[in-house]
């Protein structure tokens, strides 16, 4: 595991989160991909030795943020040797919930309010929070102690509540640095590890 230090001045979330935003635009292609494939081999690394056929949680890209580029890691984790079965949320609109959903090959997705792929209802299966082994989730900026910030909606807060206790929480994330939060809250739910283009960081310690 690489060790943490924080490598920016204490923020609030909603500076952090601009400043994360801006600079994920002033990447070039290229330096985009090349993070994208490093990411990629850490969480390889990762899940090798863990056991096989997992409920794996994870997440559809928004393009158009530069957020990590999860369809190759879903296209090696559905396959051999690995075989886990990929779940995706779903936003609940009369709740603001997160909603699991089970998926195969044949489950289509549309495009939600906040432009983000969900699988549809009818081609996959509903699950409950404790029936999840590992959750990749997106983040712009994380600290020393695995508190992420995101994009200030809270639904992934709402959802690791709700999970069994030995469901690791992962973060997957572009930048390879730590910043340190001003206002970390009490509904904050902390990663377990963070993989990033240069290292596998383990907060449970």
């Amino acid at each position: 595991m690489t060790t943490m230090e924080p490598t920016t001045p204490i923020m609030k979330k909603s500076d952090i989160r601009e400043k994360a935003l801006a600079e994920r635009k002033s990447w070039t292609q290229q330096d985009f991909e090349l993070k994208n494939t490093h990411l990629l081999n850490q969480i390889i690394e990762f899940i090798n030795p863990l056991p096989r056929n997992l409920m794996l949680m994870s997440f559809q890209s928004m393009e158009h943020q530069r957020e990590v580029m999860t369809s190759p890691i879903h296209a090696i984790l559905i396959n051999e040797p690995y075989y886990h079965q990929l779940i995706f949320p779903k936003v609940e609109k009369n709740t603001s919930q997160l909603i699991p959903y089970l998926t195969d090959k044949k489950s289509t997705f549309l495009a939600s309010d906040w432009g983000i792929l969900e699988p549809t209802e009818e081609t996959s299966v509903r699950l409950n929070p404790t029936d999840i082994d590992v959750i990749f989730i997106p983040l712009l900026a994380v600290d020393t102690q695995g508190h992420r910030v995101g994009y200030g909606k809270g639904f992934y807060d709402r959802l690791l509540k709700q999970c069994k206790p030995d469901c690791l929480f992962i973060g997957l994330h572009l930048f390879d640095e730590f910043i340190e939060i001003s206002d970390v809250g009490p509904h904050d739910i902390p990663l377990h590890f963070c993989f990033t283009p240069g290292g596998i960081y383990d907060f449970r310690k």
